[in-house]
């Protein structure tokens, strides 16, 4: 996988600005789709879910249908933080 800062940057913040507790992969996938215009794959974002969950980006959380969402983690709140 080709790490893209870019969709790590709008993904991160696009959980930060909707102030919710967490969005579910789907969820996320479609609210990147509306943002970009459909610029990265549902493949590309999984992808890349996975590897800001691996690095402490975002965490995972079970949901009552027993689907993956994330949430920001500290590392996460760092990369977006400008200081």
């Amino acid at each position: 996988m080709t790490r893209n800062e870019t969709l790590i940057f709008r993904t991160l913040r696009l959980l930060q600005t909707m102030h919710i507790q967490y969005l579910d992969e789907h969820k996320l996938f479609l609210a990147l789709s509306r943002e970009t215009g459909g610029e990265y794959s549902a493949d590309d974002v999984h992808e890349h879910l996975v590897y800001m969950e691996q690095n402490g980006l975002l965490k995972p959380i079970r949901t009552a249908d027993n689907h993956t969402a994330y949430a920001l983690d500290w590392g996460g709140y760092d990369y977006l933080d400008p200081s």
